[in-house]
């Protein structure tokens, strides 16, 4: 990897890069690519493992998760969705029954209400899909830039996931000694396990 000199404006020139390319894409492009992940992660072995599964809420030219919540609420998961305290820059996850107990929050994205929901507090356990622009092969990702999900992996050791697109997994992103690795990512292609875990890489079915 080439010597970066000011991370900032490299991780800036990928987020316009990655954004583009999301924004490029066809609707019907992206909702077969979106199905294909939410399928494979639904087969993986962590997810099944898992009794809690935290997901984000998607919106826009991210991954779409909404397939895999009704999935897992009817798996009879244990489901936890973000709510974020804008005035730290941090999240809280609350345990949810349904879709309906969501509305509209910070920037417009659906999250629980706190004062009717119960708190996530074992951040040892659980599945996290954390969400992301791009991930390298290692299970390091390239954030929006908001910093929400940073200041949450650093207090929760459970085990975390990724959503990516296959055409935007890169050989390796630069990152910093605190930031941490997924330890599995889910492409519309294939499964990989990466961070501290054995690398293995299931190629896709046909």
């Amino acid at each position: 990897m080439p010597e970066i000199r000011d991370i900032r404006e490299y991780k800036k020139t990928l987020r316009e890069k990655c954004k583009k390319e999301r924004s490029a894409m066809p609707a019907e492009k992206k909702e077969w690519l979106d199905t294909a992940i939410a399928k494979r992660f639904l087969r993986c072995k962590d997810y099944k493992q898992a009794d809690t599964l935290l997901i984000y809420m998607s919106k826009g030219i991210e991954i779409s998760t909404s397939y895999i919540l009704e999935s897992a609420l009817s798996d009879g998961k244990k489901v936890a969705v973000p709510y974020c305290r804008t005035d730290v820059t941090d999240l809280d996850f609350y345990y949810i029954e349904s879709a309906k107990d969501l509305s509209p929050g910070a920037f417009g994205v659906l999250e629980p209400e706190p004062l009717y929901s119960e708190k996530f507090t074992d951040y040892g356990n659980g599945l996290c899909i954390v969400p992301a622009l791009c991930y390298d092969l290692n299970g390091y990702r390239l954030g929006f830039g908001k910093g929400y999900y940073d200041r949450f992996l650093s207090r929760y050791s459970g085990k975390t996931a990724g959503l990516a697109y296959s055409f935007q997994i890169k050989r390796s992103l630069w990152h910093g000694r605190f930031d941490k690795a997924v330890d599995v990512i889910i492409t519309d292609r294939y499964i990989r396990s990466c961070g501290s875990r054995i690398d293995k890489q299931k190629p896709c079915r046909k």
